[in-house]
């Protein structure tokens, strides 16, 4: 029992000094804390004057645009696969009239979709046009320049 209890008591003050150790090195130094406020704002200012280093701020709307058109992009890849993907079919069916059934469903179903990526791709434009009050988002880095070629 005595060997127990020894045991016990050699854990708890072990575990209070860690846990005093602990909170006094996390504890600032009361001496230097007139300084830190000082110096804490002296970061702040810094950090607000050079920012965090991404570089110049960006219009969010400038963000959704090149977001919208490189997924329309990438589903324009893929009806482009497809429309080959059909044609490899055609071409090597060799008279078989079910694979050409199915080479001609998925160019009409692939044409289908290039119309819908085509109209989605014009109402994007428009309306990131017209968000931007007639400035081109085509290259968010130069917006100076009027895609209609107007000289107002």
């Amino acid at each position: 029992m005595k060997n127990i209890s020894k045991t016990k008591f050699i854990l708890t003050v072990i575990s209070i000094l860690t846990i005093t150790g602990t909170i006094l090195a996390f504890v600032p130094d009361f001496a230097s804390s007139a300084n830190l406020s000082t110096e804490m704002e002296a970061q702040l200012k810094s950090a607000a004057e050079s920012g965090a280093g991404y570089g110049a701020p960006t219009d969010p709307r400038t963000t959704a645009s090149v977001i919208i058109r490189s997924l329309l992009g990438v589903v324009g890849i893929v009806m482009v696969c497809l429309m080959i993907y059909a044609g490899f079919i055609w071409m090597t069916a060799a008279g078989n009239e079910d694979k050409v059934a199915t080479a001609k469903k998925i160019i009409a179903s692939a044409a289908i979709g290039f119309i819908i990526v085509l109209t989605a791709y014009s109402i994007t434009w428009f309306l990131t046009y017209t968000a931007f009050g007639g400035r081109s988002t085509q290259f968010p880095q130069d917006t100076s320049e009027d895609p209609w070629g107007s000289t107002d």
